[in-house]
């Protein structure tokens, strides 16, 4: 019947949600089977349904599981081409070679990255794609030790493009402006950049030695804030949630004018919010950051988060 086709794909929705908030991830080890459970009925509904409207939704959400949530690069890979032929939209076509290009970077091929990368900003030119781009190709060159074109790079981005990209150059430039030195090659900075790359590729604990070994060689670096909250996003994905918030505490304490003082805060209540399932420790985590840095630009999904948890507790 008629209701088969949109019922399946809200049952793919509800489960990736429901995985999401339970916290799943294949880094951790642990069975996912609320993941496993969308990407079936994602695959089944491409499948059975190809001519369906939401085709094309069902093959992105199903490439971006493989890419994401897998880290299996060549069933994204797979996926996303699927997709590609079946669709003319511009949008579309654009974020599936985006996520050729992240496909590139989980292998370790920068050079096909770049080139992907590049191709949309090419074409592209202005929007939303074209920035995320312009971002990608910034760290890109970050992770190869290009430091001054990255640089330049991410100067050169519009601040006034879509938030999460915009805050992500304003992190990049600082971490490039404020952190070079204290030698002329700026090891400390590139050592951070290939750290970046290994956690960007799911190898977190490579990351980990990588970060451990630069803390080492230098714990007063202007990095040492920086060190901190890679380190918490590494140990967080591996499922080690009680060293990543001690990581994050670490921050307040050891450098209290640090710029990621309220990501720090912010990412401590997602762990206990999403990971531990505490929400009395997330709502006040979120409070504090709502409280101590009212103008920060994680605000707002501070307060929608915090809402929606009293809501839940109401109810």
């Amino acid at each position: 019947g008629p209701l088969v086709a949109p019922a399946l794909l809200h049952r793919a929705r509800i489960a990736e949600a429901r995985a999401r908030l339970a916290g799943e991830s294949t880094a951790s080890g642990l069975p996912t089977p609320l993941f496993d459970r969308a990407r079936d009925a994602y695959a089944r509904f491409a499948e059975d349904f190809p001519g369906h409207p939401d085709a094309t939704a069902a093959l992105r959400n199903l490439a971006d599981l493989y890419l994401h949530v897998y880290r299996q690069p060549d069933e994204a890979e797979a996926t996303l081409t699927r997709l590609m032929a079946a669709s003319f939209d511009p949008q579309v076509l654009g974020q599936a070679q985006l996520d050729l290009g992240v496909v590139a970077l989980q292998r370790g091929d920068l050079f096909d990255a770049r080139d992907q990368f590049q191709s949309v900003e090419d074409r592209v030119r202005i929007g939303p794609l074209a920035e995320q781009a312009r971002y990608e190709l910034a760290l890109i060159d970050f992770y190869e030790g290009f430091l001054y074109s990255a640089l330049a790079r991410a100067e050169a981005m519009d601040d006034n493009t879509a938030a999460d990209v915009a805050n992500d150059a304003v992190s990049l430039r600082l971490t490039l402006d404020e952190n070079a030195g204290p030698d002329s090659t700026n090891a400390a900075l590139r050592q951070y950049g290939r750290a970046a790359l290994l956690h960007r590729r799911g190898l977190h604990t490579d990351a980990l030695a990588t970060l451990d070994s630069l803390a080492a060689d230098d714990p007063q670096h202007p990095l040492a804030d920086e060190v901190l909250v890679l380190r918490a996003h590494a140990l967080r994905d591996l499922g080690r949630y009680e060293e990543a918030l001690a990581a994050l505490e670490r921050i307040p304490q050891e450098h209290p004018r640090s710029y990621f003082l309220d990501r720090a805060l912010f990412l401590s209540a997602e762990i206990h919010e999403h990971r531990l399932a505490d929400p009395a420790a997330a709502l006040d985590a979120y409070g504090r950051l709502l409280d101590q840095y009212p103008g920060s630009l994680l605000a707002p999904r501070a307060r929608e988060r915090l809402r929606a948890l009293r809501e839940t507790a109401r109810t």
